[in-house]
């Protein structure tokens, strides 16, 4: 339970990406945890401290960095027909229906139609 705090999207996509005897996973997820927590702490400094003296024409473009990383990731785990079918058809969806419904709503709906896409299918027994 105490490890679950450490995942975020980069170290689930590293994660999932490894087969894992028992007891590997949390020790990955710490480490992987303490990378990614200074990055971010410096991030969020610099933003703070640098972001009011961005100029509005950059704002665009700042804000375009957080779709590129998203899209890396999707691409990035991206290995099958159906995980790159279940990531084209949640970004549609996310896109349509934030045109007519809050984006909260748009990113979960997307989401939950995306993850029943990409989820694996049983066989039937023969």
């Amino acid at each position: 339970m105490l490890i679950s705090c450490t995942i975020v999207d980069a170290s689930f996509l590293l994660a999932i990406r490894r087969r894992w005897d028992a007891g590997g996973l949390g020790p990955y997820l710490v480490g992987a945890w303490i990378a990614q927590y200074g990055t971010w702490m410096l991030g969020t400094v610099a933003g703070a401290v640098f972001g009011t003296v961005v100029p509005p024409g950059w704002l665009h473009t700042v804000e375009g960095f957080t779709v590129v990383i998203f899209v890396v990731l999707a691409a990035e785990i991206c290995t099958t027909r159906r995980m790159t079918a279940a990531a084209l058809l949640g970004a549609a969806i996310s896109l349509l229906l934030a045109r007519v419904a809050p984006v909260g709503i748009a990113m979960v709906v997307a989401a939950l139609v995306a993850g029943a896409v990409a989820m694996p299918r049983r066989q039937a027994p023969a």
